[in-house]
């Protein structure tokens, strides 16, 4: 009985809750899609009892039926003893009971021959459950009567994470653009900070760009002067690193590395003229500037070959010397 009470409040709120076609329904801001179950293979399910259900969802069942009138417009059936039983027929109506999307089937197989009024039908209710990663699948809860014979009503139960509300179509454009604004506003945020800092000497709160005294107009400018800021100081490095390491000069005769002169405070390049005269021939070239005195050249070759010295005397010869002395 409580099971026939839950089928017929279901029925009758069908016409009373928010509905929306499509397979797709919204409910106090929330909105819902179901067409991710929508599937080429169909779902299974089994009663207690035994009983096979086969479903799909807003869409008719793609498994051969056997004896069952209409099949394309079959979204659930089960297989009896003598044909296959229509539990409802395609509905792409999704109704929201209590923040869950509720699939009612109805216009089955009748129920009791078919001179019979009353036909089967089906409720299947999806819950949210993020810790579905898949599509699920549905789970049977209850049929009415409870024999199988006389079953006309039976429900479901669908735990999945498409079940859950989401963004509705086209509404993510204006998240777009929020996002993007925000990404401008800490831009223009930083760069004023970095700015108003090092490039206006600002500290405490006046570093903080005010928006109230910088118009948007100004904008364009500001950021150009932001830019040249970083040029220079760019600039400013590469200069200190070639006076560091300054490179080779090209002169008219070839190539040549950059001489230094001692200073009292260290070392210094030679300017290009007289690095250029070093060079070149002439009275002004390495002859005139490096040449040497006569004086000096025979200074020089008394150091390299030295006078040999006197030799040294013998007996005889003190003999001889003092022989001639008397």
């Amino acid at each position: 009985m409580r099971t026939r009470r839950l089928l017929i409040t279901l029925a009758s709120c069908y016409a009373t809750l928010g509905q929306q076609g499509d397979c797709v329904a919204e409910d106090n801001g929330k909105y819902y899609d179901l067409n991710p179950l929508k599937s080429k293979t169909d779902y299974k399910a089994t009663s207690e009892s035994g009983l096979e259900f086969t479903l799909n969802v807003c869409t008719a069942v793609t498994t051969e039926t056997w004896q069952m009138a209409n099949p394309a417009t079959v979204e659930a059936f089960y297989r009896g003893p003598h044909s296959d039983i229509s539990i409802g027929n395609v509905n792409t109506t999704i109704v929201i009971k209590d923040s869950h999307p509720l699939l009612l089937l109805s216009g089955g197989t009748p129920c009791g021959g078919e001179s019979s009024a009353l036909k089967a039908s089906s409720a299947i209710r999806f819950i949210c459950d993020n810790d579905v990663f898949g599509t699920g699948q549905p789970k049977f809860i209850a049929q009415f009567p409870p024999d199988d014979e006389s079953a006309c009503g039976f429900v479901f139960e669908w735990r999945t994470h498409v079940a859950c509300p989401t963004a509705k179509a086209g509404s993510g454009v204006i998240e777009i653009v929020a996002a993007v604004a925000l990404v401008l506003l800490l831009t223009y945020i930083v760069a004023g900070v970095v700015y108003r800092r090092l490039v206006l000497g600002y500290r405490g709160l006046d570093q903080f760009p005010r928006f109230s005294l910088i118009p948007i107009s100004s904008l364009p400018h500001y950021w150009s002067e932001f830019v040249d800021w970083i040029s220079d100081l760019r600039d400013h490095f590469r200069g200190g690193v070639r006076d560091l390491w300054p490179r080779s000069r090209a002169t008219s005769g070839g190539t040549h590395p950059t001489r230094w002169r001692s200073r009292s405070d260290g070392f210094s390049p030679l300017a290009r003229e007289e690095e250029e005269a070093m060079f070149r021939d002439g009275p002004d070239g390495p002859d005139a500037r490096f040449s040497l005195e006569e004086e000096d050249i025979g200074s020089a070759q008394e150091l390299v070959d030295p006078a040999p010295p006197p030799p040294a005397k013998t007996n005889g010869d003190e003999h001889n010397g003092g022989a001639i002395r008397l």
